[in-house]
């Protein structure tokens, strides 16, 4: 009984500080997500985290993966072309390349080419609409940048998972296999899902605009759950299987204005928050020395993973101050380096020490260069 008592007073200050926090959080000008985790740090010592916190957390990670995928602009990726679709395909592959070099050449575990290489659209877009450069080819082309990239590094998430579990054997090669199967599945959703809108316009047009049963929302979140299942049970990383289903969500219903706002007041306005404080109780850095120089030098690295390729974009009619702007941006992976970090501890590819500098990385660079990329871009004195 003090037990339940206990959690649920935790789950009453987490659910203030869920609603508190944006508020402080605009006030002082810091990301949202970063505050939840100081939020949670600071409250850790007087927190039971329970089954329900647990529960909540893991799907407000559902969520935030889930609503990743469907940020996906597939209409973009058509417009683009082949030739633009390559471009930017090739600068995502060199953030890896590069970040697999440096890792060799500094005596980095292999797994930190993940975090070197990292690239996501939610700290992109957010930028992007804060400068007004969303519908400037700068802003498209980043949009397009950092869905590909998202999608490479989820991918390569799962592949590493598997390769940690068993190595270059040949359980490695019949779990790559056992990941193509939701792919397929992946694949046969997306025809069926194709197929009935084609047949059904009038029905499917009334699921975009919103109907009192939220019809729409249902499929979403029946997608979400679904490919979650066969993840657990494929014993693939749930993550990826929440990502495939908001990016199929996106790839079907083009037009998801409405939808898209109603998952993301679904996610952001409960489950996400929960996350991400979690991620902050959960967090126990061992300040030092050694942690701090290790910080600044992933903060240096993944810059100049980010930078030295995104300078290419000049070649494409994009300025130079724009390219160099691009690289800030694009080094503030915030979500997915907090998904990493959980990954590495996961499977054990990282020490917990390891795992705090990460989540330290994902919380200073979604301060920092977000920031630089709003003052090269405005040409103001603004904050992040």
């Amino acid at each position: 009984m003090y037990m339940a008592e206990l959690e649920a007073t935790s789950l009453l200050i987490i659910s203030g500080g869920a609603f508190l926090i944006p508020l402080i959080a605009g006030r002082i000008g810091i990301p949202v997500a970063v505050a939840e985790i100081i939020f949670g740090l600071l409250i850790s010592r007087w927190i039971k985290v329970g089954e329900l916190i647990e529960f909540l957390s893991i799907l407000g990670f559902a969520l935030l993966m889930f609503i990743a995928g469907m940020e996906i602009d597939f209409k973009r990726v058509e417009e683009e072309g082949k030739e633009g679709l390559l471009f930017s395909t090739l600068i995502c592959s060199m953030f890896f390349i590069l970040s697999y070099v440096l890792c060799r050449y500094l005596f980095l575990d292999v797994f930190y080419t993940l975090v070197l290489g990292a690239t996501s659209t939610g700290m992109v877009i957010a930028a992007l609409r804060e400068t007004g450069k969303t519908r400037t080819e700068l802003g498209q082309t980043l949009i397009l940048m950092s869905s590909i990239g998202e999608i490479m590094t989820m991918v390569l998430m799962t592949a590493f998972s598997i390769y940690e579990k068993t190595s270059l054997s040949v359980e490695f090669f019949v779990e790559i296999g056992t990941l193509s199967v939701i792919f397929v599945v992946a694949y046969l959703v997306l025809f069926l899902l194709k197929s009935a809108v084609w047949w059904y316009p009038k029905q499917f047009s009334k699921i975009i605009a919103g109907d009192p049963s939220e019809v729409g929302v249902r499929i979403g979140l029946a997608l979400m759950f679904a490919f979650i299942a066969i993840s657990v049970k494929l014993k693939v990383e749930m993550i990826l299987g929440a990502f495939i289903a908001g990016a199929i969500f996106s790839f079907v219903f083009r037009e998801k204005g409405p939808l898209e706002e109603k998952f993301s007041s679904i996610g952001y306005g409960f489950f996400i928050p929960v996350f991400f404080i979690n991620v902050g109780i959960s967090f126990e850095p061992v300040f030092s020395v050694e942690l701090l120089k290790f910080l600044s030098k992933l903060l240096v690295l993944v810059l100049l993973v980010k930078l030295i390729p995104s300078l290419l974009l000049s070649s494409k009619g994009i300025t130079i101050r724009e390219s160099f702007s691009s690289g800030f941006i694009l080094s503030a992976p915030l979500t997915l380096l907090i998904a990493i970090a959980s990954l590495g501890t996961e499977i054990g590819a990282i020490t917990q020490e390891e795992s705090s500098a990460i989540v330290l990385l994902a919380m200073a660079s979604g301060l920092l260069y977000p920031t630089v990329f709003k003052l090269l871009e405005s040409g103001e004195n603004v904050t992040a």
